[in-house]
């Protein structure tokens, strides 16, 4: 319930209200997948992630790795594929190797991330691999 209240402040463009909240649902329930996921997208803050810090990004990419372990879903490597481009090429660090997700974009997922990033589609279609 808390979760779904936190997806509707990211999609109202609230994500400082939905941070708190998915920080409340891990810590009520640390074994579901999705407010790690929905935390690293809250963690965004309607920024592009080569415009956070280093330490902002592997907090990001910390909360994705224990989603993909809970749970293996194509929206959790697109988010993390996501950010390690536009984190890595745009500041010049060398790249890690990141696997390409082999599904295409959902159109959600380019929705939240819009909501997230404040990019258009467009740009995000551009970005992702």
């Amino acid at each position: 319930m808390l979760s779904d209240l936190a997806i509707c402040y990211l999609g109202m463009g609230q994500p400082r209200l939905a941070l708190s909240l998915l920080t409340k649902c891990i810590k009520l329930a640390p074994f579901h997948a999705f407010s790690h996921y929905w935390l690293a997208m809250a963690l965004l803050d309607r920024r592009r992630p080569f415009r956070h810090t280093w330490h902002t990004i592997n907090e990001m990419l910390s909360h994705l790795a224990h989603a993909e372990r809970l749970e293996e879903l194509v929206a959790f490597r697109q988010l993390r594929s996501f950010i390690y481009l536009d984190f890595h090429d745009r500041i010049g660090y060398e790249r890690p190797n990141v696997p390409k997700p082999s599904a295409p974009h959902e159109e959600g997922l380019l929705w939240i991330l819009g909501q997230c990033t404040s990019l258009s589609t467009e740009e995000l279609e551009i970005i992702l691999p």
